[in-house]
């Protein structure tokens, strides 16, 4: 079991991808309702995490998702879909702008693909350093 689960806590393990995640602690319509009403802890250790730098970083990603990332500044982020050259989507993206570069946090079952597919992209369009 990861360290990162509190056993005591109640946590119900569920295996993605071959990562033990968090399903929920017991109860998921209480903790539903906490999101609605309150406040919760989301636990993403087992997203993926891919870093875009160089200057084109912003372009490239503003025309392969639905946001407009160009306009984010440091210390913003936004949540967009990364789709293909055809519209179809790859995944939800979460996009944090750093000083010098983007995290994308993607979903743990995607992260490849949208990193397979930047990469392609990316070589193609213009010059774009990913590092996974």
């Amino acid at each position: 079991m990861s360290t990162l689960i509190e056993p005591q806590a109640g946590a119900v393990v569920a295996t993605v991808d071959g990562r033990e995640v968090v399903a929920h602690y017991g109860d998921p319509a209480a903790e539903y309702q906490a999101v609605l009403t309150g406040a919760a802890v989301l636990e993403s250790s087992a997203a993926g995490r891919i870093v875009m730098r160089d200057n084109d970083r912003a372009a490239l990603l503003n025309r392969l998702s639905t946001n407009h990332i160009e306009a984010l500044q440091p210390g913003q982020g936004t949540r967009t879909v990364l789709t293909n050259h055809n519209g179809r989507i790859h995944d939800l993206l979460t996009v944090h702008a750093l000083p010098d570069q983007l995290l994308l946090i993607t979903s743990l079952q995607q992260r490849q693909v949208v990193y397979n597919s930047s990469r392609k992209i990316s070589f193609l369009m213009i010059k774009s350093n990913l590092m996974m």
